[in-house]
């Protein structure tokens, strides 16, 4: 531990501290500014329809049929396993288990989304009396959301990630 009762030092020290405090702060600023997030809620029903809008246009310019993604769904009721979801030809062709690794059955393919369907299940939430959507920056597809159908209903709510999203041939 170094001690000093010179006061200029002291100074010094400071100013190099709030400097790396600024740039974290500029950092974190940036880091939001890269995601688009959107509210529904009070007064937010626009900006979600705007965002939704701008998000789902850039997902489309980006033309992607054959992808993979990973996918964890939340509910108060519970949840399938995270998975790894593959879709060719804008269906959903495979699901993996995260945590054991084993394929889902062909039957259960129909209860895991495309981001298409992603974007379908937001264009319903405008009807919620909340919702909360995360997409990713660069390709546009809702990233993180939760829900709220009835703000005043109990175990109604749910969420879902899709993550790690890659494109394949």
């Amino acid at each position: 531990m170094y001690v000093t009762s010179d006061t200029s030092n002291r100074f010094e020290c400071w100013g190099r501290a709030r400097r790396g405090l600024l740039l974290l702060a500029a950092g974190l600023a940036l880091a939001v500014l890269t995601s688009s997030c959107a509210l529904l809620g009070d007064d937010g029903d626009e900006g979600l329809r705007q965002s939704l809008r701008s998000n789902q246009f850039v997902w489309n310019q980006a033309d992607l049929s054959n992808y993979t993604y990973d996918y964890r769904y939340g509910s108060a009721w519970g949840g399938p396993p995270p998975v790894t979801i593959t879709v060719r030809a804008d269906t959903v062709h495979a699901v993996v288990n995260r945590e054991t690794g084993e394929p889902l059955d062909e039957a259960e393919h129909d209860f895991f989304p495309t981001v298409d369907d992603l974007f379908d299940e937001l264009h319903e939430a405008l009807d919620y009396d909340q919702a909360d959507v995360i997409f990713d920056a660069e390709l546009g597809y809702p990233h993180r959301a939760s829900f709220d159908p009835y703000r005043n209903a109990e175990d109604d709510a749910f969420s879902y990630e899709a993550e790690g999203l890659e494109a394949d041939e």
